[in-house]
Parts: structure tokens; sequence; C-alpha cells
């Protein structure tokens, strides 16, 4: 709001977990840096489900590129109602240059700006600012006010994931599954805290899928809280799925690193392996994650969460069970 600023520092990745037909199934964990501390820490995943012409923001193709330049040529100066596009140079901030398509849309009280690399399609650069008014004034204000959004991205970096379970088909458990149910607790833990556990579910309801790749609408409640929904994506691409070939999973051993991310720190290796189980571990900054695998089915059978991000000792711990597939 005006005079009164807010605002959030971080990591957007874009994971392809799957996709055919022209679509492609995108995994989009948000990791904050929190103040001063450039330790990314995990936040929340936007996943979503996008074309190979346009993935969301974060990619054009070449093709569609060039027809933006031709059925948009830059003429004048921007004005609202206009789309305007034109080929540039860009240099990134290590000084690496690009040729690019510089993309500007212009609406009654806003402004985006791209910048898309020409060979690869990824974006480079993105700006968009909107002012709008607030959805409740304030009757104290003298003057009339208004609400200020402003969202920079910069490429940071790309790379190939190596999993051991890449380009495996999905496992049969998993494939005809259309609802998947989790429940378990939340509990805060502490020095001189006794741990008054809340009953959480979690739903998953298919909504899309594809040959590798399914597109889940998600419901998680924990007692006494209103609940929440959210889009989640599932493939051979995530970093883990929800279910696991039997027969990769027969292949992994205790200690092996699956993958580390070069700009997170988020390290995920197998935890912990038996007749019947086999545990992966996901360990960033203040959050860690263990993932409990059925070795006959594949299936995600737990899910423990260890959250410390909140700082003052506290650690919040969710722990839940698979309930039911159907």
């Amino acid at each position: 709001t005006e005079r009164q600023g807010y605002g959030s520092h971080g990591l957007i990745q874009a994971t392809v977990v799957g996709g055919d037909g022209g679509l492609v199934a995108l995994s989009e964990p948000f990791y904050l840096f929190n103040g001063d501390d450039q330790t990314p820490v995990y936040n929340m995943n936007l996943d979503s489900l996008v074309t190979t012409d346009s993935g969301g923001d974060l990619w054009m193709h070449p093709r569609k590129q060039a027809q933006m330049l031709q059925a948009n040529p830059w003429l004048g100066q921007p004005v609202p109602g206009r789309i305007m596009a034109r080929a540039t140079g860009w240099r990134d901030d290590s000084g690496r240059t690009y040729q690019a398509t510089h993309i500007v849309i212009i609406g009654d009280a806003s402004r985006t700006s791209f910048v898309y690399d020409q060979a690869s399609g990824m974006l480079l650069y993105l700006s968009r600012l909107t002012r709008e008014p607030p959805a409740i004034r304030d009757p104290n204000r003298p003057l009339p006010d208004s609400v200020s959004y402003s969202t920079f991205l910069r490429f940071r970096g790309a790379r190939q994931l190596t999993l051991p379970w890449l380009g495996q088909p999905i496992p049969e458990s998993l494939r005809a599954a259309r609802r998947i149910s989790f429940q378990g607790q939340f509990a805060v833990q502490g020095q001189g805290i006794v741990p008054t556990p809340l009953a959480v579910q979690l739903a998953l309801q298919l909504n899309r899928g594809g040959s590798d790749w399914r597109y889940w609408r998600g419901r998680s409640q924990t007692q006494g809280t209103m609940g929440a929904e959210f889009d989640s994506v599932d493939g051979p691409g995530s970093l883990p799925p929800l279910a696991i070939p039997p027969a990769v999973l027969a292949g992994l051993s205790v200690g092996q690193v699956i993958d580390r991310d070069p700009l997170t720190g988020v390290t995920v290796s197998v935890a912990n392996a038996d007749g019947q189980y086999v545990t992966l571990q996901a360990a960033g900054a203040r959050k860690t994650f263990l993932y409990v695998f059925d070795r006959a089915r594949g299936l995600l059978l737990r899910k423990v969460t260890r959250d410390a991000s909140g700082g003052a000792g506290l650690v919040n711990m969710t722990d839940i069970r698979l309930a039911a597939i159907q």
C-alpha cells in the first residue's frame, strides 16, 4: 500500500515433471529469503499446467516469439491497450549476453515487460507493475489511496535432473488412482512445550492426466483451521513422485545422494531401507521432509515434515500416512 511497504525476496523454480499432447506439468516450489539471510527456505508450491508454447511467464517458444515480433511491432511509445515486441540484446548480472525478444504489455494501470532468450525460450527478465484501488479504503487517509504491486524476476540458471526414476512409467499401483487421501497429525515441539497434536487430513483429487503425468486438485485441513486448496502435479520428474517403480526402489542404497540443488542447497538422499520400506530425505535450510515408500507397490505411504523456520527454538512437526487410494 502507499507509504507502507510489504515484500518478499526469494527463488522460484520450475521443474518439468512430465508432459504430452502440448501440455507440460510444472512443479514450482517457492523459496523465501529471510531478511538479510540469503539462505533459501522452502515456503510453498505453485504447481501449474502450461503449454509447450508458453510456460506461464517462464518461457516462450522461439517460434511463438517470432510470431509476437511479426504481429506486434514496436512502434513509438507504449500506450495502454497495446502489446509491443522487438528483438534486442540482453546482458545478465553475470555479464553473459543473449539475443532476446522484449515484449511490453500496457494496461490502464499496469505495465508488464518480458525478456525471453531467442535460442532457448527461457525467461531472462520480468517486470510487472500494477496500481489499483484497495479492497477496503482507509477513511482516515486525507488523500485517495491505492495499492501498488511490483514483481521482478531474473533468470538464475537451468539444469537437467538425473533421477533414478526419470523416464520410468507410472507404477501400476498409482496409474488408475482418481483420489488419494492421507491422515495424520500436526504438533509444535520446543523446550517447555507440551505437544498438543492436531488432526491433519490431506486429499488429492485427479483433475487431469497424461501418459506420464498427473494434475491433482488438493485440499489440506488441520484441526481448528479453515483448510486450504492447492494444485499439485506429479510425474517422473518429481523429486520425489507419489510412487516410484518397485524395481527402482530395489536399486537404491542407504546414503545414496539422488540430487543436490546448487541454488537452494536442498539435498535428496536415501535415509533408510529395509525389507518393506525405502525412506527418502529432502533436507534444506530449516526444513526436512521424509518420504516413506512401500517396496512392493512403490507407493508413498508416509510423509514427515520438520519445520524449524519459525525460530525461537520451535519446531512444527507434521506426520501424515496414506489412508486410502481409489
